[in-house]
């Protein structure tokens, strides 16, 4: 399988594209625009009532009967503060999902940079163990000849050992 090399512009496409965060925040807008829709429709349908039955007296046989019909009315323009209010909460959550977006961007930002950094500062250990390691070795062979002495010796050892370490503090601090 093949590695893909990912950039901070890939990283923040794809929080873009898949961050749960941000999926929720743009339905919640899509339920926000919805509300506009409702409040603009007519809540009140008009009413039709009717009623009837035999109305008994001894003397003649009648049917009463009521017939009715009612229309709500809404005063004083609740239906436009209705719409109103509803596309007031559409701008108050389209402004939250931006917010969202710009506090995802910023942690993938920061996540992205940070493992770059750690990236890089196990790449300088590895290659402090690789100097270490040659100084190591020269201090060995010039030892052997006579050219260096048993102090130098050590010191480059203890070089080598540090950086050794080095590596695997830097190794446990990301795990």
């Amino acid at each position: 399988p093949t590695i893909d090399t990912i950039t901070l512009e890939r990283a923040i496409k794809l929080a873009r594209k898949q961050g749960p965060i941000l999926m929720i925040s743009r339905a919640k807008v899509i339920e926000a625009k919805s509300g506009v829709e409702s409040a603009s429709v007519w809540p009140f349908n008009p009413q039709f009532d009717a009623s009837g039955g035999p109305y008994l007296k001894k003397q003649n046989k009648a049917v009463n009967y009521s017939v009715g019909l009612h229309q709500w009315f809404e005063l004083g323009g609740q239906r436009t503060y209705r719409i109103e209010a509803a596309k007031a909460t559409v701008e108050v959550v389209a402004a939250q999902a931006e917010n969202s977006e710009r506090l995802l961007i910023l942690e993938v930002s920061q996540l992205f940079l940070r493992s770059l950094y750690w990236e890089q500062r196990s790449k300088l250990a590895q290659e402090n163990i690789r100097i270490a390691n040659e100084i190591e070795r020269i201090a060995k062979e010039g030892h052997k000849i006579g050219n260096v002495g048993g102090l130098d010796k050590q010191v480059a050892s203890l070089s080598a050992l540090r950086a050794k370490t080095e590596n695997e503090r830097i190794w446990t601090s990301l795990h």
